[in-house]
């Protein structure tokens, strides 16, 4: 990490690489990005990504870095690979494209099924960005019909949307 003249801004600095990669993965979509990490107590660090203007907090405990340093062809340097963390507690993005792309997954995973699904849609008013907690559920709610045998005429399947690490969930009600 260039620029790291301290084990903290290192650490705060592979940190922060690493809490941007997770909100812009969850995110499914470009948006303006920054982040700070700073150390709060002993080994836990208090981070907050910034993703198109909505504060993304999370609370990492780091496990010991006391082995970062290496040799190297006669000389001392710092291997970022080393540090090991837990993300201990974290708010996750969800935003209007990675719901509707999981809501696309779970039609194609419907199709073997005895009641494929087709025509997702969600809520006109879904937020085009929010932050939940990790695995809560978020605002909003998004449908699919349900075809073949077990089809009712004008019934669509509910589907609620949760926050999580990687990627929203859409669960059938």
């Amino acid at each position: 990490m260039e620029g790291a003249e301290t084990v903290e801004n290192l650490v705060a600095g592979v940190l922060r690489y690493a809490m941007e990669s997770a909100v812009l993965e969850q995110a499914q979509t470009e948006e303006e990005i920054s982040s700070e990490c700073a150390p709060t107590s002993g080994s836990e660090y208090e981070c907050t990504v910034a993703f198109g203007g909505e504060p993304v907090r999370s609370t990492i405990s780091v496990q010991d870095v006391s082995g970062i340093e290496v040799e190297s062809g006669g000389r001392t340097v710092i291997d970022s690979s080393r540090i090991s963390y837990e993300v201990v507690e974290q708010e996750v993005v969800v935003t209007e494209r990675a719901v509707q792309l999981a809501m696309l997954d779970a039609i194609e995973n419907s199709q073997d099924g005895d009641s494929p699904l087709s025509n997702p849609r969600c809520d006109e008013d879904l937020p085009a960005v929010q932050v939940v907690a990790d695995g809560e559920q978020a605002e909003g709610t998004c449908y699919a019909d349900t075809e073949g045998w077990r089809a009712w005429p004008n019934w669509s399947e509910v589907f609620d949307i949760s926050g999580n690490s990687v990627a929203p969930i859409v669960t059938k009600r």
